[in-house]
C-alpha cells in the first residue's frame, strides 16, 4: 500500500479526488497521519461530501481499496 509518488497530499481543485480504505484500516503502514483527510464535493457527488486522502492529475484504477470520486469542485475542510 502505498500513495502514488505524483499524488497531491493536500488534495487540490480541479483534480482527481481519491479515497483508500486501507489507509484508514491500517494507518501503521504509512509514513502519512491517516487521521489527516479532507472532506469535499466533487461533480460526481453533488448532493453530498466525501472523504478525500489525495488527488490526482489524471483519472487512474491501480487497487481494489481505493475509489476515485471524481474532480473536485470544493473542499470543504480538513479532518
Amino acid at each position: 500500500m502505498s500513495i502514488p509518488e505524483n499524488a497531491s497530499i493536500h488534495p487540490k481543485i480541479g483534480e482527481y479526488a481519491y479515497y483508500d480504505r486501507e489507509m484508514t484500516n491500517d494507518p501503521g503502514k504509512l509514513n502519512l497521519d491517516i487521521r489527516s483527510h479532507w472532506i469535499i464535493r466533487t461533480e460526481k457527488c453533488t448532493q453530498y461530501k466525501v472523504a478525500c486522502h489525495y488527488s490526482l492529475k489524471s483519472e487512474a484504477t491501480y487497487r481494489p481499496s481505493v475509489t476515485c470520486h471524481g474532480i473536485i469542485k470544493n473542499i470543504v475542510k480538513k479532518v
